[in-house]
């Protein structure tokens, strides 16, 4: 009996507990074989949207750029206004901090712009800066006549072309990627 009781404790006993723990063991690499075939499908669904969306990148780019790009608000906007004869003699930036937390990366600049024109030149100007790919926002426009004397109170409500100034101020917005390590 002693020697039974002895070979149950120093004999099964650790091969017991150390059977146990590999079926624990197997248990815990099970469940984590299925979190890594879940994390994997994930990965290979997101490898599939980006590569969907990897084509329409430049697309998005040309939309919101990751920088503010002067230099192309500046072409988007000589072009708009020289298709319609439209002279703009001067551009300045303003930048403006749009975002208000360093995970925020949506930023813009505003470009004053004013110019003499009709009114089908100042509405032409406007149509061509609106159907560009870049973001822009134009929350107002103003005009004003360009030579307030030449206007009579019994005079006509027409303005021939080139009487008017129009002014706005277009903002402009890109996605700033690096706001955080600025």
């Amino acid at each position: 009996v002693f020697l039974i009781i002895f070979f149950v404790i120093f004999a099964i006993r650790p091969t017991v507990t150390t059977i146990s723990s590999l079926v624990g063991d197997i248990n815990a690499k099970e469940i984590q074989q299925t979190q890594l075939k879940t994390k994997i499908n994930q990965i290979i669904k997101a490898q599939d949207l980006y590569s969907q969306v990897q084509g329409k990148y430049s697309l998005i780019a040309q939309g919101l750029p990751d920088s503010p790009s002067y230099y192309q608000a500046a072409n988007q906007i000589h072009g708009a206004t020289s298709i319609s004869s439209v002279s703009v003699t001067g551009l300045s930036f303003v930048l403006t901090k749009t975002g208000n937390s360093p995970t925020d990366h949506l930023n813009s600049y505003s470009v004053p712009i004013s110019f003499p024109a009709s009114f089908s030149q100042t509405t032409t100007v406007l149509d061509n800066l609106l159907q560009n790919r870049r973001l822009l926002q134009i929350p107002s426009i103003s005009f004003s006549l360009l030579n307030p004397a030449s206007a009579s109170v019994g005079s006509s409500n027409t303005v021939s072309p080139g009487n008017i100034t129009a002014s706005f101020n277009a903002t402009i917005y890109y996605w700033d990627t690096f706001n955080g390590k600025n």
